[in-house]
């Protein structure tokens, strides 16, 4: 029998680890529990996850491995609670529990993810957290396979550096998809028959992963309803970018076991994840596809730095939740699909940089606490009650059995206890977790160095020590008018240039929506201070910038599959308004902004525009709202912490 790597219980608990190769063994499980604990990669080292193309040129070894890894985890069984389809499964369709059993299901048709809930941030730390101690430990299992134990060694030590890498979307450097999620093929280094290193090309396993056709998913389209059918049928393509491969059946006739079904029921057996390929370079590197293009990066670069500005932590992930929803429906295909996003190899590169920007805010903001909101259904969690920083994360458990909650992550270091950190967080001595998960005295990270690394990255260009006025349109609606994803474009254009006006989008990503209504509204900041500077404005007060905004300000509504427009008029809750206020930077400095006035005379009479009365409205996006008059206009001047 092949060697397996398992880690020992000091490896998996805690401990100062053990640098030695576990030996042969026919034990799979030497804790004897029925499930899967998260603990992060065992041997307790704290190693920095890295944007990916980093990963690549510094640590080729550890890229080698992870690239193993991801290829080998996709090709295990379905049925393997450690495999891709398996973990994958845990955010959304095929909608099955976790290594709870079917009586846990509250909802049905519901996966465990937390969008558009308090626990969205904390919910997705545990997850990521198990994903990379699987594809750590089946690295390290490859690592077995080589003879020479100098090779052994060598590779199972890079095994144990393995962490998630990251895709910085707001990073001017990084403004497209990573070419290393792009190339149909990928050079590594594995172990060969013999157990000798060989060096082959191998599909790419960043580009796409493949349903196993046994285990067919069907979607059952519609506003909430979405569930599972465990069987084949006959069908036939249904056309649609968004849905290029899936399939529907044409009537219920064609299902036996689930009679009455409609016949939008689309199966995704044998299906490549992402469905993107088709519109990567529109979207990314042609005139025609505005969204990843230079102005977009910038916008994206101004929210994330806004994020820090916030001393609330519901609205800091709120806005958050926003930037990443943009990304997912830029991207499109299945990761504009909530239900299907977590099997695209992209989703983990995202996700793990939103944790990397939970962690920094973390760092500088920390006398900021997740405080109650209504809750969004998920598989598991139901009733009309409020989420709290004590609500289980299911399905990530302790050691002990108990589910993780948002309680355990509230602060930064609780990366170091599942051993990572990310460049901007590291800890003050790069230390080994002497007491794992179960340390009292977690290591401190330097709160200005995160501040001074937050100025490099995002601060606006030449913004070392400068206050000046900012502008930004902010998109209120509300997602149960909507059932697909969609994107609010907002332009600021003359007719002649109507087409090349885009300056940003808020998205509508659609997912399932329960009874708390407050967990379907959207409200969406773009910035638009950058474009107002490329259009040549140099003076950003208000009487040169509110006649150009006023005539020039335009937005429209397009479905992110088709790009088929939605006529405004369809969706009564679109509200849009413009408002403006200070922005304060320093390259040693939190972020602070000063009180905002809305110019409503820029979006009123037009189609979703400001109206008299709409002031209320914003009390969910910006604090404090006072009423007043200025020179005979109605304008809103806003508080903001």
């Amino acid at each position: 029998m092949r060697r397996q790597y398992i880690p020992t219980r000091r490896q998996l608990y805690g401990g100062s680890g053990d640098s030695n190769l576990t030996g042969p063994t026919d034990s799979t499980d030497p804790t004897d529990l029925d499930f899967t604990p998260v603990v992060g990669v065992s041997g307790g080292e704290i190693v920095s996850r890295l944007p990916i193309g980093r990963l690549r040129d510094e640590q080729p070894d550890v890229f080698n491995m992870y690239i193993l890894a991801v290829e080998s985890f996709m090709k295990k069984n379905d049925s393997d609670w450690m495999s891709w389809f398996r973990i994958s499964g845990i955010h959304g369709s095929p909608f099955l529990p976790f290594q709870y059993p079917e009586q846990s299901v509250v909802n049905p048709g519901f996966g465990y993810c937390t969008h558009h809930s308090v626990l969205f941030l904390a919910w997705h730390r545990p997850y990521l957290a198990l994903m990379e101690q699987a594809l750590s430990a089946e690295a390290c299992n490859i690592a077995l396979r080589y003879t020479n134990p100098a090779d052994q060694q060598r590779w199972h030590g890079a095994a144990k550096k393995i962490r998630q890498p990251y895709w910085d979307w707001s990073d001017i450097k990084q403004q497209i998809l990573p070419d290393i999620a792009q190339t149909q093929t990928i050079p590594v280094t594995r172990p060969g028959p013999d157990g000798a290193p060989t060096r082959a090309n191998i599909p790419n396993p960043l580009q796409k992963y493949i349903v196993p056709d046994k285990y067919p998913i069907v979607r059952i389209t519609g506003r909430i309803d979405i569930k599972v059918l465990l069987f084949k049928s006959t069908a036939t393509e249904l056309t649609g970018s968004c849905c290029a491969g899936y399939q529907k059946y044409q009537n219920s006739s064609d299902n036996p076991g689930r009679p009455g079904f409609s016949k939008y029921e689309i199966d995704i057996s044998g299906v490549s994840f992402p469905v993107r390929s088709s519109s990567i370079n529109r979207i990314c590197y042609t005139d025609t596809a505005r969204l990843l293009r230079l102005t977009d990066v910038g916008r994206r670069k101004q929210q994330t730095m806004d994020l820090f500005a916030i001393t609330d932590y519901n609205r800091f992930q709120t806005q958050l939740e926003t930037i990443h929803d943009t990304v997912h429906v830029t991207v499109g295909g299945s990761m504009g699909l909530i239900d299907f996003a977590a099997f695209d190899p992209i989703f983990w590169l995202h996700h793990t940089n939103v944790d990397r920007l939970m962690a920094m805010y973390q760092n500088v903001q920390p006398n900021t606490t997740m405080t109650p909101r209504p809750r969004s259904p998920t598989m598991v969690l139901g009733g009309d009650v409020n989420d709290t920083s004590t609500t289980p994360l299911y399905p990530f458990r302790h050691p002990n059995g108990v589910e993780w909650t948002s309680e355990d992550l509230q602060a930064y270091a609780s990366i170091f206890k599942l051993g990572y950190s990310y460049p901007e967080v590291q800890p003050k001595q790069a230390a080994k977790r002497e007491n794992g998960l179960n340390s009292t005295t977690p290591h401190s990270a330097s709160r200005s160095d995160t501040v001074v690394q937050l100025n490099s990255l995002y601060a606006p260009d030449n913004a070392a020590e400068q206050t000046r006025r900012e502008w930004s349109a902010v998109v209120f609606l509300d997602t149960t008018e909507f059932t697909e994803s969609c994107r609010v474009e907002i332009f600021i254009a003359t007719a002649d240039n109507a087409s090349d006006g885009l300056v940003g989008f808020a998205p509508i990503f659609i997912g399932k929506s329960g009874p708390n209504s407050i967990n379907t509204h959207i409200n969406a900041t773009i910035p638009l201070t950058q474009a107002l500077k490329d259009r040549g404005h140099g003076s950003l007060e208000p009487q040169d910038v509110v006649p150009t905004l006023k005539s020039e300000l335009s937005w429209a509504i397009e479905k992110v599959g088709s790009a088929e427009p939605v006529p405004l008029e369809d969706i009564k809750s679109l509200k849009i308004a413009v408002y403006s206020r200070e922005g304060s930077y320093g390259a040693d400095k939190v972020p602070t902004k000063g009180s905002a006035t809305v110019y409503g005379e820029i979006t009123q009479g037009k189609q979703g525009g400001w109206s008299d009365g709409d002031a209320p409205i914003l009390k969910g996006h910006l604090a404090e709202i006072e009423r007043g008059k200025r020179k005979g206009r109605t304008h809103a001047v806003l508080k903001v912490e």
